[in-house]
């Protein structure tokens, strides 16, 4: 009779260790990032607080942040180059080393995203699903920011510290 007590007590910790590494295993797969579509990135609207601001970058490594709204930034356009940035509207051009823009500025914030998320496993944090939806939580020089994908599409950045949203031409804003 002992023996069938030792055999069950054995079995009995073989198959909690059986569930401790398929837990650990399945909480794995949770922090798989899916491989987004960038060309998502495109067209944005970012919105600040009440301000709302309408972009174009260029796809896959952003070199340039373009204004298409409001009006009065209309063609402000900043060139990211090396260790450089232009700044440019119309005919006035101003360039400075990039450690001089203002590392919470907005457009810097823009910047260091699309930087992160051409590898973003080494500055995730958490990942999750809730209906369909990936949700990624990484970490930035600027604060934790929380990117939203629908399927490989990017819906929406959020960076809830410095309260900016960043939706993409996929998604509704209005």
């Amino acid at each position: 009779m002992k023996k069938i007590y030792v055999y069950l007590f054995i079995l009995l910790i073989i198959l909690s260790i059986f569930l401790i590494f398929f837990f650990i295993n399945k909480n794995r797969s949770d922090f798989d990032i899916p491989n987004f579509n960038q060309e998502d990135m495109k067209n944005l609207t970012v919105i600040q607080g009440k301000n709302k601001y309408k972009l174009e970058t260029n796809i896959d490594i952003i070199s340039f942040i373009k204004f298409l709204e409001p009006k009065n930034l209309k063609n402000l356009i900043f060139t990211f180059e090396d260790n450089k940035i232009k700044i440019s509207k119309d005919k006035l051009d101003y360039e400075m080393e990039n450690k001089n823009l203002d590392k919470l500025s907005f457009v810097n914030c823009i910047f260091q995203i699309f930087n992160i998320l051409r590898n973003p496993k080494d500055f995730l944090i958490n990942s999750s699903k809730i209906n369909n939806k990936t949700i990624m939580i990484l970490k930035s020089d600027f604060g934790n920011f929380e990117v939203t994908l629908d399927n490989k599409n990017i819906e929406k950045i959020s960076i809830p510290e410095k309260n900016i949203e960043i939706i993409t031409i996929l998604t509704s804003y209005d």
